[in-house]
């Protein structure tokens, strides 16, 4: 189904694949999708958007999925192109024009998961065996240095390309808010930002405390927050809405 900006449905059309998310750049749509008929086949088809009566084109397959286990995020995201990863794949890739431009191959160690020992387990004792493991890439944002990215542990990475380094973060500060979370997500459609949302809770509690979260914040971070973000705390209310903040990767 495609829709406007009003979210008024354009068309529908019935693809020949089982999508599990789409993402639409030029003149290409692209589909990750599963197998029904083998649940741990997973690829990424590319098809014309014009002909979308026709055949797609594989651009990358892997056989070694785990049906029943996945984790929050997406796995395709517009970002000058399209930024993806299977997942229960290490690599993450870069098409631009219908083609793969980019592939980079992560090294997570002896944190990533054992296909081989976790292949024939149910989900419930998969996350068990698997509980301090990494199975999946997710929510790839890049600039023109780095990529930022998650996976289903609770850690946010950034690999710098240039210098193929790549460092894992418990969350990510931010020396002007005194807000942080796990749970970033890129913005689909504007090349190199990130989003997180910040729960009522969390605004109402630096509301209750603020002279001493502020107090801490020049101490500690040397940085004083503005008078600009004190009034929004100060005015917050309990049936307000959550707040929604937007970072720009350089």
């Amino acid at each position: 189904m495609v829709f406007d900006k009003d979210l008024k449905c354009l068309f529908e059309k019935e693809l020949k694949v089982d999508p599990l998310e789409i993402a639409v750049d030029g003149s290409f749509l692209y589909c990750y999708c599963y197998n029904s008929q083998n649940l741990s086949e997973r690829t990424l088809i590319r098809f014309d958007k014009n002909k979308l009566d026709e055949e797609g084109s594989t651009l990358q397959s892997i056989s070694s999925a785990i049906p029943g286990v996945g984790t929050f995020g997406c796995s395709l995201t517009l970002n000058r192109g399209v930024d993806f990863c299977i997942p229960f794949s290490n690599c993450i890739s870069h098409i631009k024009n219908g083609i793969i431009s980019d592939s980079r191959q992560l090294d997570f160690g002896d944190k990533w998961l054992s296909y081989e020992q976790s292949e024939n387990l149910q989900p419930s004792t998969f996350i068990e065996k698997n509980h301090d493991n990494i199975w999946c890439i997710k929510n790839i944002c890049s600039s023109d240095s780095v990529t930022f990215f998650t996976t289903n542990r609770p850690n946010i990475f950034i690999y710098e390309r240039n210098k193929n380094i790549c460092n894992c973060y418990r969350r990510a500060h931010n020396d002007i808010l005194p807000f942080n979370s796990v749970f970033v997500t890129p913005v689909q459609g504007r090349d190199g930002y990130v989003a997180y949302m910040i729960p009522p809770s969390s605004i109402l509690a630096v509301k209750k405390d603020k002279k001493v979260i502020f107090d801490m914040y020049r101490e500690r971070f040397h940085s004083s927050l503005s008078n600009e973000l004190s009034h929004f705390i100060d005015e917050y209310g309990q049936e307000d809405n959550p707040w929604l903040i937007l970072y720009k990767l350089k």
